[in-house]
């Protein structure tokens, strides 16, 4: 049974019991107002849900819209205008002021003051190695860009390319409203035209009943409430950066009780320092660094990059070690210059290579209740230094674990740093749950173990360092953008701020609430009216009347409210 149906056949219904009134002789005016109110409300309700929905779907096209522009595709020297779906990835394109971003790509040259997504509020300047998202408008500037996503697989593309025509129903209460009004009203309206009848009511008077609950329960703006709001709430975070796969993602996120958070690159800055360095036995500060830079110079780390830096300002040249072997989450094992095995790593792959650190002990200790973390240097079996390294909070960081706190979240501090490391960063941010000494590669089994008790489990991580932690989430939120292969169940996060993190999961969870309720205050109105009605104690047409009434209040309250965390969207 089709919508159309169903806005037209309770007043048909109505129709019916009206003529019957007639041949009865029974009064008809009752049976005539309930075909009224009948017809007046369907027409006057579907006319404010379709005013809603193109408003919404509206947001939709201007986004689609803007991903379908030509671009200007760079060949060597040479330069052509193609169509988004003719730029693969690793081709470049030249972005102009004025241009729109046609594919999700990387700078290689220019510098470029940027809107970064459609709607954005803000600009950003973005210069050589920064991330663009295919919608993002130049505002000033010139850039060279290399596609990294083009077509549906951009993060964009994916948010758009389910509802073409209507509005985005994965919500479940989207789903249930979508249920109760097609197939529930029919059979709940004549369950209660069949109890009017047995209480009395004549036939007329039992098929208004009949009709009349029908007409309450499959209103317009009942159906499309659950739905408006959901694509108002993805409308809103879109206009923020915070972009969602689909509804039904939002609605998953906000039933997630436990947040774990990858500390390296999202509590932390990720781009950490060597402070101190620290010379043991008879080593220089100078063989310690040269060792522990030679190591690191194969390692794709930030950790790593940190090591190489503090090298180059001492003007130090990395010892030409050989025979690398990167142990993930660990450390680096291979040869010096000088034949003899090299170790440089955590506590933990020293003593799984059999090197004493009991020399170290005091240092470790010193470090780590300070959150700083110590990467340990041996060469032939002996320790030889330590190099502490400290990676500030990011902006926002404390602000992120307040807000979820007090929304109810239990924030969980996933990190590879010493168990003292994560103790100082926790302390640091009020975070009593933390799971420290955690190797990249088993953070998926730590995820795994944290959602064993039922929990609902979001991860905040960032593509590249945190994929096990994030594959394993129910909602995995990226900052930054997503791997290709996540974009179709990954929250892109793409302002990089933690508190837009907190943001997602925290309006998830509001619009979880905001959706049941607004069912349950457009519903219940409405089912006692009809019970009321099926009981001969109201006039029929009050059922739909009151019904009609409620879902209108109901809505104006909601959109409202969602309008007030959202000054820049029109109700």
């Amino acid at each position: 049974m089709g919508p159309a149906v169903v806005r037209l056949a309770p007043a048909a219904l109505a129709a019916v019991a009206f003529i019957l009134s007639a041949r009865a002789d029974e009064p008809l005016i009752p049976a005539l107002g309930l075909v009224a109110v009948l017809l007046s409300s369907a027409v006057v309700q579907e006319r404010v849900a379709e005013r809603l929905e193109r408003i919404t779907v509206g947001a939709r096209r201007r986004i689609r819209a803007s991903l379908e522009l030509e671009a200007t595709r760079a060949r060597g020297e040479e330069s052509e205008r193609v169509v988004p779906e003719a730029i693969r990835p690793g081709e470049e394109i030249l972005i102009e002021a004025g241009d729109v971003v046609p594919v999700d790509g990387a700078v290689v040259s220019g510098q470029a003051i940027v809107w970064p997504w459609p709607d954005a509020r803000d600009t950003t300047e973005v210069q050589q190695g920064s991330r663009l998202l295919a919608g993002a408008t130049v505002q000033r500037g010139r850039l060279r860009v290399v596609c990294t996503a083009s077509g549906a697989e951009r993060t964009l593309a994916v948010l758009v390319q389910h509802g073409k025509g209507r509005l985005d129903r994965s919500l479940p209460a989207a789903r249930f409203a979508e249920r109760l009004g097609l197939q529930g009203a029919p059979l709940v309206g004549a369950l209660l035209g069949s109890t009017a009848f047995l209480l009395g009511a004549s036939t007329p008077q039992a098929l208004g009943v009949w009709a009349a609950t029908w007409g309450a329960l499959s209103g317009a703006l009942l159906l499309h409430l659950p739905a408006e709001l959901g694509a108002r709430r993805l409308a809103s975070l879109g206009r923020s950066g915070i972009f969602f796969p689909s509804a039904g993602m939002l609605d998953m996120a906000g039933q997630v009780s436990v947040v774990v958070l990858c500390a390296r690159g999202t509590i932390l800055h990720g781009e950490p320092e060597v402070a101190e360095v620290e010379a043991l036995r008879e080593a220089t500060l100078e063989r310690v660094l040269a060792l522990a830079a030679g190591a690191e110079s194969v390692v794709p780390h930030p950790i790593a990059s940190a090591v190489l830096r503090a090298a180059e300002a001492r003007r130090l040249t990395p010892d030409a070690s050989r025979h690398h072997h990167v142990v993930t989450g660990l450390g680096v094992l291979c040869v010096s210059s000088r034949g003899a095995p090299v170790v440089v790593g955590s506590r933990e792959l020293l003593l799984r290579e059999r090197i004493s650190i009991a020399v170290a002990e005091e240092t470790l200790r010193k470090y780590e209740s300070q959150g700083k973390t110590a990467l340990l240097v041996a060469e032939d079996e002996h320790l030889l230094g330590v190099l502490a390294l400290i990676d500030g909070l990011r902006p926002g960081a404390r602000a992120m674990i307040q807000q979820l706190s007090e929304a109810g979240f239990e924030p969980v501090l996933l990190s590879g740093d010493s168990r003292q490391t994560s103790e100082a960063v926790g302390r640091a941010l009020c975070v009593e749950h933390l799971r420290p000494e955690i190797p990249a590669t088993e953070r998926g089994l730590e995820v795994g173990r944290l959602a064993e008790g039922g929990a609902v489990v979001a991860v905040v991580g960032r593509t590249g360092f945190d994929d096990s932690a994030l594959h394993a989430a129910k909602v995995p939120l990226v900052l930054g953008l997503p791997s290709v292969s996540a974009r179709d169940r990954a929250i892109s996060v793409c302002g990089e701020q933690p508190l837009q993190a907190a943001r997602a999961l925290v309006e998830a969870q509001a619009l979880r609430h905001e959706t049941w309720m607004g069912l349950l205050f457009s519903v219940v109105p409405a089912a006692l009216a009809s019970v009321a009605v099926a009981s001969l104690l109201l006039p029929a047409s009050f059922a739909p009347l009151l019904a009609a009434v409620a879902a209108g209040i109901t809505a104006v309250v909601l959109l409202r409210r969602s309008a007030s965390n959202d000054p820049g969207r029109q109700l």
